[in-house]
Order: C-alpha cells, then structure tokens, then sequence
C-alpha cells in the first residue's frame, strides 16, 4: 500500500490522504481519506457540530473564526453553519496556530540599590511593580529571593522575578546596605582641674571636686583615670593628667600642677636690747617684724629710720 499526500498536524485544514494497493496481477485499488487538522481551543471555546441545536449568544469556532449565534434557535436542519450570515455573525478571525504569538518579557520597576540604617524597617517590594505587554500587572506575581537582617551591619544580595502567562520570565537585582546611624558625638567635659599649692606633709586626693560629664553618656566622673603623682612629703611642683573617654571613644584630658610648698615658719624672738644681732637676724618689736642690715647692738628698732633695723612686716 502507497499512501500519497501529507497531514501538518502543526497547521490547522483539512488534509487529503490518497490510499493505493494492487495485487500481483496489476490491478490497483485506491482510496481517498480527509485528515482534518484542528485547533487547541482555549478555555470556554467548543467546535460547531452541525449535529447540535444553537441559541442566541452561543459562540463557536468554525474554519479558525470565531462566530456568535444571533438568531433564538437555530435547528440543526438546512444550512445553519456559520457560513450563513443569517444565524451566525463573525466576532473575530483567530490566529494561526502554527505561527507562534509574539510574547514580550514582563518589566520590573523601582528594583534598586540601597543604604538604610541598623534598625531601621525594610519591606523589599516596597515601591516594585512587574508589568507584561499582553498580562497587564504582575506584581502580585514577583518572588524575592534572599533575606535583609537589618539588625546587622552589612550588605545583602535580593533576587526579583516575575513569570508572564507563556513562561517568558524578569529578573532583576538589588543590593542592601545596611550601616550604623551617623550620629554627632560630643565630646565629655572634666571641671573642677585647677592649679593647687598645698602644705608639705598635707593629704591629697586628686579627684576631689573633679567631675565629668558627656552630653550622650551622662555622669562619667568614676570613668576619670590620673596620671602622674604627688609626693606632698617633697617640696615641688608636680604635673598630673586626668582623662575620661565616652562610650565612642572620645577622649579629654586635663592639666594641673600641684605645688607642695614647706610652710613650716621658724619662731621669731622677740628684740632683747643685751643681744647681738648680726645682718639678716629678724626680731619681733610691739608686735612689728624688724630685720637688721648689719651688725648692732642696744639699737632699738623703728627708733632711727637710717638705723641698723629694717621693717618687713
């Protein structure tokens, strides 16, 4: 058997198949057969069947149109196929099937880089849409891939897609930065460091009366740190630094110099007419302190200007 003719099942129509066969002696015999090619309906859509009674608003798909019924009852007798402008009324030609449909990429919108601060709320589709040319909005359709912790510095990667009706898919990508607050940090303040003479021999705490404060931290004057020492069993002058840092690390220091002064005053005798009294000898006269300038005695002092004594006091 010869089989003459061909069917492209990719193509809708109606295909004529010729069947052939002869026996030993010659003698042939053939046989035509008509392949009909159809459509893959979409959802809703049916076939005319010449065999089916139609009403008004029924709609069909008949030689790749699609038709609507516009009389109230159609029988299926006489020629009632959409063919007849009488009974049907063409709503639109389909497309060939076997010419594949333009499909354009669906678009993602407002996906971008960004910097937001610790702490702060992130929502990742936040200000994104999808759009496709032939299903409209998609952005209930978009998937995000990958998690922002916005509890942690860092930088996080965010994956965005989004599927149109045929397959054909978006793809679009974002980095998250995420960084501490910038913040002015002020600088703690020590009072109460001063300059200081003290006696030999006197106690000295360095921090008493010193305080320190800091406009973010507060009270920060049991973070104060001195250095240097006082040995008030010396006479000298002594140097000493305090210091206080915040909780950023800024740090102030303060100066001071402590003088340990010997302020142990010799008695001073008061005046004795007998005694000898050389240059330099200090004496006590009606409570007035008198210094001799040179050698003298029985000179009384404050008696004669240009004397041998001096007034200091």
């Amino acid at each position: 058997m010869t089989v003459a003719g061909s069917v492209n099942t990719s193509k809708t129509g109606d295909y004529t198949l010729k069947y052939t066969v002869t026996d030993s002696k010659g003698l042939s015999t053939s046989k035509e057969r008509i392949i009909t090619v159809l459509r893959v309906l979409e959802p809703g859509q049916q076939f005319y069947d010449p065999a089916k009674t139609y009403k008004y608003g029924d709609q069909v798909v008949y030689k790749d149109a699609l038709y609507e019924c516009i009389a109230w009852y159609i029988p299926p007798t006489g020629d009632v196929s959409p063919n007849n402008p009488s009974y049907w009324k063409l709503v639109k030609v389909l497309p060939d099937p076997s010419t594949p449909e333009d499909n354009t990429a669906p678009v993602i919108n407002g996906v971008s880089n960004k910097q937001i601060f610790v702490g702060d709320t992130f929502n990742p589709l936040s200000g994104v849409t999808a759009s496709d040319k032939e299903d409209g909005d998609l952005t209930s359709k978009i998937i995000v891939t990958g998690t922002v912790d916005t509890s942690k510095v860092g930088s996080y990667d965010l994956t965005y897609t989004v599927t149109d009706s045929k397959g054909l898919k978006a793809t679009a990508s974002a980095k998250i930065t995420i960084t501490e607050k910038s913040t002015t940090n002020t600088a703690p303040v020590i009072s109460g460091v001063s300059n200081k003479q003290i006696n030999k021999g006197a106690s000295f705490n360095p921090l008493v009366g010193v305080t320190a404060i800091d406009k973010e931290d507060g009270d920060l004057t049991s973070k104060i740190t001195v250095t240097g020492t006082v040995d008030t069993s010396k006479v000298g002058s002594y140097e000493i630094t305090y210091s206080v840092s915040d909780s950023k690390g800024l740090v102030t220091t303060a100066k001071a110099t402590i003088t340990v002064i010997d302020n142990s005053t010799p008695e001073i005798q008061a005046y004795s007419p007998t005694k000898t009294y050389v240059g330099g000898d200090i004496v006590m006269y009606n409570g007035v302190k008198y210094k001799a300038k040179w050698w003298t005695l029985g000179e009384t002092p404050g008696t004669n200007q240009w004397g041998a004594w001096e007034k200091i006091s």
